[in-house]
């Protein structure tokens, strides 16, 4: 015999045992032992027909015991019998159980009729004599307070001594007359509010011979009151908390009430309309602004007609004459079936409006695009919808929602996950597959520990868990190998809200991480340039004192003295610290460049000879000898020039020939370079040493770029951001083992460059009264002692404040200063760029100078645009001081 037969017969024995069992649960008042009976067959059959699929899908490490299965099949067979043997026995028992209760139910309908009928009266009826003893009770005042026939009322009542303070019956007693008067009882009592009738009753001679006092439970009308009071707060309380707008108006349109929110939404206060017509103060206009005639409003037509009124496409105005679009229902109100105005709900739908505009504009996009795509099969796609649409509508949209499903799964880039509550792999997309580096089947219904070593994969479980027991998603970021990954896990719960499973969501963030470390990088390369552009201010302050006592020194000294040529020599140190200082500036700052006309085949030599100066790299220079001029920030290109030249260095570790070439070149409107037409100078810089892959060359110049080891990555970013300021360009070729060379376009000018000799002429003697501002006091007085041996008057001040307070002292006594030289940052002070705007209040033709150690800021890249005549670099020589004066005194600049 099969064994998956045994199993079988087995499943439909217990399966059948179980349904008798249901069917006596119902029948039968043996809930507790049918249940238990129910549940066992249902979990033996369960357990069955789990052992029976898995035989059948060969799941199982050994096959079923025949024996063992043949017992079972016995039991279930057992089962079976014993339930339907048992089952007409407990039918015929249930039946005559229910006779005799619908008997009993009978006899009890009976009898409660007829105490109802003894009961017709509901007040509770006493008779008291002139004693206040109790003659009479009926049966519903015995109920109320008890039986206590012959009894003192006070006593029997309220256990006092003598009568109660205004007791209607010893009224009634004394005038003859019948009172009434509400009484609360005390707690524990079955009634709490009573009201009691005396009534006095008298004999043919009109005495009064005793009272009868009816006795009215209040108690179920006090708390009909109660309940009323607590709806209306309640109400109240909807109204004032209700996201809706909500107000009501009378027949003749005036608001009778208002919620806060309808008040808020039409910028009034709630108090502020009540009274108020409502037509005139918030819905007098149509969207167009055109008037809205009240009788073609919806809103009034509800208590003409007696219908609901839905609007959706109208506005309301607001008190300040704006308007927004509502959706609102205006429902007539009625008091007893007479109508009595309206009460209209109405929300603001801006919102909506402007989702909905969206959601038309995305669907009119999307329909154009299924029109361009489907052209071709469009009479197909119709014959097949109108073949399909009767017969599998439900089915094909549970398939397209599938397919959209699966189709937006595994188009993204993040691994999708959904587990059941066990763990289990239930859906997977191609991204989860690759990261296992497995097919989405052979996924499916395994677990972590199939794919991960055993800690790893327990700590995913845990992490699972976790998430099935939180409420919230839970975010964590984890390190596999070299990548950075981002898992979001989410709980999925049943029909009724149980926990089902989760849903993971896992991101690759290491592009995102490196990002990261790269701005944490910047960061600190902005505070190294910031603490590098404080060093080059204050070391430049330090070489003008420098600077400026050497050059006064040399004024002094006969040219052919030895002390001379030493000066002379210190003095070209001091200018090469001025060139670090400026490099410095430049990586700290950036900015606008300081141009100036010069010829830069001189510079082109002498900045590349200085780099390379003993490597082992030789250079072969072919500049043309006319080449044009350019005004260019000498600094820059220098710092573009030395990049370059070390890069070049760096690609010929053994040694080699740098070839630096320059030539005048004219540009073409419509050139590949993106230039302005017009006359350049083309610099090339060619090594023969490893070259740049192909694939680098579009990042080379792209901040933190590098492929060195050691490299920052910010040469050639600078080289390129400094060629741009000056209005050029800069392109690279290379090949992999053969070289690199990089091409330098800059704009030529069409002024002449300053000859050499006219550069390093002596100093410009002067005169004229010149105001001092610095506030460091060796370049102040340096400053000061030279202009004195050229022939000028000089004052000094440390400040603003003070260079103020000068200048209005030399106006007022009919001397003024021809011209001030201000430094622009004064610590703590105020500098240049805010005392030259004092100045010029002072006298609009002031000719100021600014001197700052910062070349490359702002106020001296456009120095006249902040009221300055001329300006002048720290350090400075003295012949350098003599021709800027000399310049802004004779109007040269």
């Amino acid at each position: 015999m099969d064994v998956k037969f045994v199993i079988g017969a087995a499943l439909v024995f217990q399966f059948a045992a179980a349904a008798f069992a249901l069917r006596l649960i119902r029948a039968t008042r043996w809930h507790t032992a049918w249940i238990l009976i129910s549940i066992s067959a249902f979990l033996i059959a369960i357990r069955r027909l789990i052992t029976l699929l898995r035989l059948i899908s060969n799941d199982l490490s050994a096959p079923p015991d025949m024996t063992y299965e043949l017992v079972g099949l016995g039991i279930s067979v057992f089962m079976f019998a014993g339930v339907a043997w048992l089952a007409p026995l407990f039918f015929s028992i249930s039946s005559s159980e229910k006779k005799m209760r619908e008997a009993v139910k009978k006899i009890a309908e009976e009898k409660a009729r007829s105490e109802a009928i003894i009961a017709a009266i509901g007040n509770g009826i006493s008779i008291q004599d002139n004693d206040f003893k109790i003659m009479y009770q009926n049966q519903t005042h015995k109920d109320m307070a008890g039986s206590h026939v012959g009894e003192y009322c006070y006593k029997a009542y309220n256990d006092r001594e003598k009568i109660c303070e205004r007791c209607p019956v010893e009224m009634s007693f004394n005038d003859g007359l019948i009172h009434k008067t509400e009484k609360c009882v005390l707690p524990g009592k079955k009634m709490s509010h009573i009201e009691i009738t005396a009534s006095p009753l008298k004999d043919s001679a009109g005495k009064i011979i005793a009272v009868i006092e009816i006795v009215r439970d209040l108690t179920e009308r006090k708390h009909t009151e109660e309940l009323i009071n607590r709806l209306y707060h309640q109400n109240e309380l909807i109204l004032n908390c209700a996201g809706e707008g909500i107000y009501g108006i009378d027949l003749n349109g005036n608001t009778t009430f208002a919620n806060p929110a309808a008040a808020k939404m039409i910028g009034w206060e709630p108090g502020e309309i009540i009274g108020k017509f409502q037509h005139d103060i918030m819905h007098h206009s149509k969207p167009d602004g055109t008037p809205y005639p009240r009788e073609e409003c919806p809103i009034y037509a509800a208590f003409k007609d007696g219908f609901v009124h839905h609007v959706t496409d109208e506005v309301f105005w607001r008190k300040d004459g704006t308007s927004f679009p509502v959706e609102y229902i205006s429902t007539p109100l009625k008091e007893n079936d007479r109508i009595v105005g309206a009460v209209v709900v109405f929300r603001d739908v801006t919102m909506r409006k402007r989702l909905e505009e969206e959601l038309r504009k995305h669907r009119e996009d999307l329909e154009e695009i299924v029109k361009e795509r489907t052209a071709d099969m469009a009479i197909g796609i119709d014959l097949l919808q109108i073949e399909v649409r009767e017969h599998k509508q439900a089915q094909e949209e549970i398939i397209n929602f599938s397919r959209r499903l699966e189709t937006i799964i595994n188009s993204s880039s993040d691994i999708i996950i959904l587990k059941d509550k066990e763990f289990r792999y239930l859906v997977v997309n191609e991204e989860c597959a690759k990261f296992f580096n497995a097919d989405i089947k052979d996924i499916i219904g395994k677990t972590d520990f199939s794919f991960m070593a055993i800690e790893a994969a327990e700590a995913c479980r845990k992490s699972d868990e976790d998430a099935m027991k939180s409420e919230k998603p839970v975010h964590t970021d984890e390190c596999v190998g070299r990548r950075w990954l981002h898992v979001v896990k989410q709980r999925v719960a049943d029909s009724e809200g149980n926990p089902a499973g989760i849903v993971a969501v896992i991101r690759d963030i290491t592009e995102r991480r490196k990002m990261e470390e790269e701005l944490m990088k910047a960061q600190k390369l902005e505070s190294v340039g910031l603490l590098a552009g404080g060093i080059a201010h204050d070391f430049n302050n330090a070489l003008t004192g420098i600077l400026g006592n050497i050059s006064l020194a040399k004024m002094l000294v006969d040219p052919e003295d030895k002390i001379f040529k030493r000066l002379t020599s210190a003095e070209r140190a001091t200018l090469r610290a001025q060139k670090l200082t400026h490099q410095l500036l430049t990586f700290a700052m950036g900015g606008a460049p300081i141009k100036k006309i010069i010829s830069i085949a001189e510079l082109l030599e002498e900045s590349i000879d200085f780099t390379l100066k003993g490597s082992n790299i030789s250079c072969n220079y072919s500049i043309a000898k006319n080449l044009w001029p350019v005004e260019i920030d000498e600094g820059q290109i220098n710092q573009v020039i030395s990049n370059l030249a070390i890069n070049a260095q760096q690609a010929m570790p053994e040694g080699g020939i740098l070839k630096v070439m320059a030539e005048n070149i004219t540009a073409d409107i419509d050139n590949p370079f993106l230039l302005k037409g017009g006359n350049y100078i083309k610099i090339s810089i060619e090594d023969n040493g490893i070259g740049i892959p192909e694939e680098q060359l579009a990042r080379i110049f792209d901040p933190y770029f590098t492929t060195k080891q050691k490299g920052s990555g910010l040469g050639l970013a600078t080289t390129y951001s400094i060629i741009k300021n000056h209005n050029g360009h800069i392109m690279v070729e290379s090949k992999l083992g053969i070289g690199t060379i990089f091409h330098i376009y800059l704009p030529a000018s069409g002024k002449e460059a300053l000859a050499k000799k006219d550069l390093e002429e002596g100093p410009i003697a002067g005169n004229g009264k010149i105001l001092i501002m610095d506030d460091e006091a060796d370049i102040r007085e340096a400053a000061g002692e030279a202009l004195t041996f050229l022939g000028y008057e000089i004052s000094l001040a440390e400040n603003g404040i003070k260079t103020i307070e000068l200048y209005k002292k030399a106006i007022e006594s009919r001397n003024p200063f021809d011209v001030v030289i201000m430094d622009l940052i004064i610590p703590g002070g105020m500098g240049g760029k805010e005392t030259v705007k004092k100045l010029i209040e002072i006298d609009p033709h002031i000719k100021a100078i600014v001197s700052s150690g910062y070349s490359n800021d702002p106020v001296i890249a456009d120095f006249e645009k902040y009221g300055f005549r001329d300006f002048i670099i720290k350090p400075y020589k003295v012949e350098d001081l003599g021709k800027v004066l000399h310049r802004v005194l004779t109007g040269m600049s």
